[in-house]
C-alpha cells in the first residue's frame, strides 16, 4: 500500500507539472496556449508563484485462490505544493502529501492500516516554443484560406479570429445590444470589434493612446475610452447609461472590475481561458471562460465572417522569420496594435 500511495502522489506531482508546464496534460497549459497564442497581454502579468492541492484516492482487491482469501484495501489523502518560475524556461517546486489506508483479508477479522508521508521537490527546464518553416497537423484543426485574404492575412487571423468570433458567440450577442470589448485593440480585440459591429451591436471598445482609438474606431466601434484614465467611468455612464449586455474580456485587473459595475442584470460576460485575473463573478449577471475551437466547421464559419469586404485583419509589422528575435524584442517594448507576423517565403499572395 505505501507503494501505491507513493505512485498517486508522484502522480500528482506530475500532473502539475505538465500543468504548469503548458503540456496537454493539463487544462491550464492549454489555457496559457491559448492566451499566447491570441497575444493577451494579460499573460504576461501572471505571478511567477503558484501554490496547488490535489486529492488522493483509491479502492482496490487482489483476488485469492484456494490457497488465501481476497485482499481488499482503501486509501485516501490528499497532496499540495507550491512552484515559482523565476524565468519563462525554469520551474521549480516542493510538494507534501499525506494518506492514510486499511487493507483486510476477506473471512478474517482484523485490519491492518498505513498512514504515509510523501515529500518531493521537482524541477524542469524547458527552452520554450519555436518557429518552424514547415509543420505537420490533423486534418481536423485545419481550414481553407479565404478567398479574399493574402497567406499573411490568413495566417494573421486563423487562431485571433477564432477566439473573437466564438467569444461574441458565447455572449449571445444581438442586434441592437451593448457590448464593451475590454482590450480592444490588441490582435483578438480588433478581429471582435469588427464582428460585435456586423451583429449590429453598440460597440464601446477600450484602448490607450491616439493610434489605438483611430484603429478602433475605424473598424466599427462606435464609442472608444481608455480605461486606465479616471474619467473612463463617466464617459461609459454616458455612452451605455442603460447599462452593458454584454462584455467580451481580453485583459483584467482594477479596470475591468469597474466596467463590470456597468452590467444590467442577466447581462453576459465572456473571458478567453488565459485572462489574469479572472473577472469576477456576481449575481447579477454571467460569466464564462471559452477555448477556441479549431475544426473544420469552426474555420467555416470565421471563413464567411471574412467573407464581408469591410472586415480587415489589422498588421502591426512583418517580418522575415530570420529576423525572429528582434520581432521579440519589439513585443517586449511596445503594445502593438493589430497582429505581427513571420514571413517563411515569398507567397504568390500577399
Amino acid at each position: 500500500m505505501n507503494v501505491n500511495n507513493s505512485a498517486m502522489f508522484m502522480n500528482a506531482i506530475g500532473q502539475q507539472m505538465a500543468i504548469a508546464r503548458g503540456t496537454a496534460a493539463g487544462s491550464g497549459g492549454q489555457r496559457a496556449a491559448l492566451a499566447q497564442a491570441c497575444d493577451i497581454a494579460a499573460c504576461d502579468g501572471a505571478s511567477p508563484l503558484n501554490a496547488w492541492a490535489s486529492a488522493l484516492g483509491g479502492v482496490g482487491s487482489a483476488t485469492g485462490d484456494f490457497n488465501a482469501s481476497t485482499a481488499t484495501y482503501n486509501f485516501g489523502g490528499t497532496a499540495v505544493g507550491i512552484d515559482w518560475r523565476p524565468d519563462p524556461r525554469f520551474l521549480v517546486g516542493l510538494g507534501v502529501g499525506y494518506t492514510s489506508g486499511n487493507l483486510w483479508v476477506n473471512g478474517f477479522p482484523g485490519k491492518g492500516w498505513t498512514n504515509s508521508i510523501a515529500v518531493a521537490a521537482y524541477g524542469s527546464f524547458t527552452q520554450g516554443g519555436f518557429y518552424a518553416e514547415f509543420a505537420v497537423a490533423q486534418a481536423p484543426h485545419v481550414g481553407r484560406v479565404p478567398k479574399r485574404l493574402g497567406t499573411r492575412e490568413a495566417g494573421a487571423v486563423a487562431t485571433t479570429g477564432l477566439t473573437a468570433l466564438q467569444g461574441i458567440d458565447a455572449l449571445g450577442l444581438r442586434s441592437g445590444q451593448t457590448v464593451l470589448i475590454f482590450g480592444a485593440s490588441g490582435a483578438v480585440g480588433t478581429m471582435a470589434v469588427q464582428f460585435a459591429a456586423q451583429r449590429g451591436a453598440h460597440v464601446i471598445a477600450t484602448a490607450s493612446g491616439a493610434r489605438a482609438t483611430r484603429l478602433v474606431r475605424s473598424l466599427g466601434a462606435h464609442r472608444v475610452i481608455d480605461a486606465r484614465r479616471t474619467e473612463s467611468i463617466d464617459q461609459l455612464r454616458k455612452y451605455a447609461p442603460d447599462g452593458l449586455d454584454a462584455l467580451l474580456a481580453f485583459a483584467g485587473g482594477d479596470e475591468l472590475e469597474r466596467c463590470l459595475d456597468f452590467m444590467r442584470p442577466r447581462g453576459r460576460v465572456a473571458y478567453p481561458n488565459g485572462v489574469e485575473p479572472v473577472p469576477t463573478e456576481r449575481r447579477t449577471y454571467s460569466v464564462r471562460a471559452f477555448d477556441a475551437e479549431a475544426s473544420p466547421r469552426a474555420f467555416e464559419k470565421l471563413n464567411r465572417h471574412l467573407a464581408n469586404r469591410k472586415t480587415r485583419v489589422p498588421i502591426a509589422a512583418s517580418y522575415p522569420l530570420g529576423r525572429a528575435a528582434q520581432a521579440h524584442r519589439r513585443l517586449e517594448r511596445e503594445h502593438t496594435l493589430g497582429r505581427m507576423v513571420f514571413r517563411i517565403r515569398r507567397a504568390s499572395r500577399s
